[in-house]
C-alpha cells in the first residue's frame, strides 16, 4: 500500500536547516535542499489517526556543494499496523479515570535493550470512559504502562505485556490503587546541591515493574515516596539554580522493608 498520509523530512547539521514536504496521492515525495549531507526521515501527519509507524533508519543524501543539479532516490517500507488495543484505567471499584497518561512501548522498562529496532513509543491520554485506542501491529509484544496526576492520589500501577494477533481487538484494564491498599514503605530523604545546602527539588522514583511516582522536596530539602514492596525501585532528583540545571545521580533500592533515609 502506498502511504499517502506521511510528512518527509531532511536536516542538514552542517546548516541548521530542516526541509519538508507531505507525500501525495500516489505516495511520493520530493524535496529540494543545498549542498551537505542531509539525513532523511518520516512520519505520520497525524500522528493520533495513522495506521502505521516508522522504526526504521534513517538514510543520509550527500550533495556536492556547487550549484550543478544533482537528484537521490530514497524509498521507505512502511509497515502497516493490523491490531486495536484498547487500555481502560479505573479504580478498584471499576470506577474510570479519565485524564490518565497511557504509554504503548516495544521496550520494557525492566529491558530498556531489550528489542531493536525500536518503534517509536505512542502516548495518549484517557478519555471521559477511562480508556485510550491504540492501533498496533499483530505479533509485536507490547509493553504497557500508564501514570496517573499526582492529585488523583493513586498508585500507578505495574507495567502489563501484550501481543495481538492480526486483526484482533482487545482490551486491558489497567486498576490503581490508593496508597492505603496496597503494601508500600516510606522512603525519606533529602535533596541537596553539591556545596552542601538544602535544594527544593523535583523527585522521581520508578520501579523495574514499570511503576512510576514523583514528588517535590520541601524548601529544607526534605521529601517522602510510598514505594511498593518486592520491587527494585530507581530514584534520582533534578532542578535549576541560577539558569543552570542540576540533576542527582539515581539510587537504586531493593525494597523489602523499610528503607534508610538517602540523599540526592
Amino acid at each position: 500500500l502506498r502511504v499517502t498520509d506521511a510528512e518527509v523530512g531532511a536536516y542538514s547539521s552542517e546548516r541548521s536547516q530542516w526541509v519538508s514536504a507531505f507525500t501525495d496521492s500516489s505516495g511520493y515525495y520530493t524535496l529540494r535542499v543545498g549542498g551537505g549531507r542531509w539525513q532523511v526521515g518520516l512520519r505520520p501527519k497525524d500522528p493520533a489517526t495513522a495506521k502505521w509507524s516508522y522504526a526504521g533508519a534513517f538514510p543520509e543524501a550527500i550533495f556536492a556543494p556547487d550549484t550543478n543539479p544533482e537528484s537521490r532516490l530514497i524509498d521507505f517500507e512502511v509497515p502497516t499496523v493490523d491490531a486495536q488495543l484498547t487500555v481502560r484505567a479505573m479504580d478498584v471499584d471499576g470506577k474510570a479515570i479519565a485524564g490518565v497518561g497511557i504509554i504503548v512501548d516495544t521496550i520494557s522498562v525492566a529491558a530498556p535493550a531489550a528489542s531493536s529496532p525500536r518503534i517509536p513509543p505512542d502516548t495518549k491520554t484517557t478519555d471521559a470512559t477511562g480508556a485510550a485506542a491504540f492501533s498496533v501491529r499483530s505479533g509485536t509484544r507490547y509493553y504497557v504502562r500508564a501514570f496517573s496526576p499526582p492529585g488523583l492520589g493513586y498508585l500507578n500501577p505495574a507495567e502489563e505485556t501484550v501481543a495481538l494477533s492480526i486483526n484482533a481487538a482487545q482490551e486491558l484494564k489497567l486498576v490503581f490503587k490508593k496508597p492505603d491498599a496496597v503494601s508500600t514503605v516510606t522512603l525519606k530523604g533529602v535533596t541537596k546541591f553539591s556545596d552542601g545546602n538544602p535544594a527544593e527539588a523535583f523527585v522521581w522514583a520508578w520501579s523495574e515493574k514499570g511503576r512510576f511516582i514523583e514528588t517535590r522536596s520541601s524548601a529544607a530539602g526534605i521529601f517522602t515516596l510510598a514505594l511498593t514492596l518486592n520491587d527494585r525501585w530507581h530514584v534520582g532528583s533534578g532542578r535549576e539554580r541560577d539558569g543552570v540545571p542540576y540533576k542527582s545521580s539515581e539510587f537504586a533500592l531493593d525494597i523489602q522493608d523499610e528503607p534508610a533515609p538517602i540523599e540526592l
